[in-house]
C-alpha cells in the first residue's frame, strides 16, 4: 500500500502489520520496474492538478508485463458537478484545486495514452447521499446522516445518473 500521509502510514501499520506500506507520493513510487503483477488506485489519479499522466505512467512502470490496473475515478456527470458546487465551493468563495471528475471515454483514453490496454470500463453501482441530496448532506450530522446515505444507497444505486464513480480495467502489453 502506498500513501503521501506519514500519519496514515503509521495507522496502516499498526492496524495490518502484516501488509507492506510505503510513505511515498503515487507519481515516484519507491519499487523497482516490473514489481507487481496488478494495482489498485482507488480515486486517486484525479487529485494531480497536472492530470492523471504522471500517476499512470508510474503504475504501468511498477507492473510487470501482463499486470493488471484498476483505476477509479469520480465520474464526471451533471450530478456530480452540481453536488460538488453545492457541497465544496460556497458561492463567491475561491477553491483551490482538489480533484478532476472524468467520463469513462476520459478515464480509458488516460490509460490508453500510458500505453495500458483497456479490457473494461463502467460505473460503480454506488450511490450516495452527497450526490443525491447534496442540501440534505450538508445539513445531516451523525448517525442522521449515516442513516440517509445507507437509504440513499439502498434505494438508488442501480440509477446510473446517482453513481460516484467510474472505472477503468487495464492490461500491460506482454513484450
Amino acid at each position: 500500500g502506498v500513501d503521501y500521509s506519514s500519519e496514515l502510514i503509521r495507522r496502516l501499520e499498526a492496524t495490518y502489520p502484516e501488509t507492506r506500506w510505503a510513505c511515498s507520493r503515487i507519481q515516484s513510487m519507491p519499487y523497482a520496474d516490473g514489481t507487481f503483477d496488478g494495482v489498485i488506485s482507488w480515486g486517486v489519479v484525479e487529485h494531480d492538478e497536472d492530470g492523471p499522466s504522471k500517476a499512470l505512467r508510474e503504475l504501468f512502470r511498477v507492473m510487470k508485463p501482463g499486470g493488471v490496473a484498476f483505476i477509479t475515478v469520480p465520474i464526471d456527470s451533471p450530478m456530480q458537478r452540481r453536488a460538488a458546487e453545492r457541497l465544496y465551493r460556497p458561492a463567491g468563495v475561491s477553491q483551490a484545486f482538489f480533484q478532476y471528475f472524468m467520463t469513462t471515454e476520459e478515464l480509458a483514453g488516460e490509460l490508453r495514452s500510458q500505453g495500458l490496454e483497456v479490457l473494461d470500463t463502467g460505473t460503480l453501482p454506488v450511490a450516495v447521499l452527497e450526490l443525491v441530496s447534496p442540501l440534505l448532506s450538508s445539513r445531516l450530522r451523525g448517525l442522521a446522516h449515516s442513516i440517509a446515505n445507507v437509504v440513499a444507497a439502498s434505494l438508488l444505486s442501480g440509477l446510473k445518473r446517482y453513481r460516484v464513480m467510474t472505472y477503468c480495467i487495464g492490461r500491460k502489453p506482454v513484450a
